[in-house]
């Protein structure tokens, strides 16, 4: 009901804009893991209603709620959130997007969440223990060099090194490796350097 009034069916005429907004960009060149909020995608051969098949790929976006693109009007915290909007725009072309699902989670896995209280001497991994995917992340610090080891101290090749929307979260793709215990090493500088153990089963 895009154009009714009383949208949110609370029988008050909301004349008020406060909310606040997350950008996510559909071009083709942005649909990759460990970009644009990507943090899993699944591809298989699906039977259309037609009776043919064809490879569908999903993709699943994890947003922070705390990372908005930007606020509008005078909202200050999360605490009185009521609806959520999804709006598209800047389309030249028709296209089919299929939405499968919404959903605001807290502290369904904590492997997943980085807890609100967070050390600032800390790097956090998540999750851990993890497939070869998975996120770092230092508070307040921007990490400089990342290096992943094996427990013979021999230094792995990272396939993939991207950055989120702040520098200080990375998202790290080490697909292929054989399961077992990793080290990874974030440096701020020559000096401040943080190690974490991680599980990749």
């Amino acid at each position: 009901m895009p154009d009714n009034e009383d949208i949110s069916r609370n029988s008050v005429l909301d004349t008020a804009e406060n909310y606040f907004q997350y950008l996510v960009h559909l071009k083709p060149d942005s649909m990759n893991y460990g970009i644009n909020f990507i943090d899993d995608t699944i591809s298989y051969n699906a039977k259309l209603k037609n009776g043919t098949r064809s490879w569908v790929k999903w993709y699943h976006f994890s947003i922070p709620i705390n990372q908005f693109q930007k606020k509008v009007g005078e909202i200050n915290d999360f605490k009185n959130i009521r609806f959520i909007r999804l709006f598209l725009r800047g389309f030249e072309n028709e296209i089919i997007l299929r939405f499968a699902t919404l959903a605001l989670v807290t502290g369904v896995n904590n492997n997943y969440i980085i807890p609100d209280e967070i050390d600032n001497d800390r790097l956090y991994v998540y999750p851990n223990p993890n497939n070869g995917n998975f996120r770092i992340f230092i508070n307040a610090k921007i990490l400089t060099k990342i290096q992943i080891f094996n427990v013979s101290g021999t230094e792995i090749k990272l396939d993939n090194y991207s950055s989120n929307t702040s520098s200080n979260l990375k998202f790290i793709s080490i697909n292929g490796l054989s399961k077992g215990i990793y080290f990874i090493k974030g440096s701020v500088s020559d000096k401040e350097v943080y190690q974490e153990k991680i599980v990749v089963f």
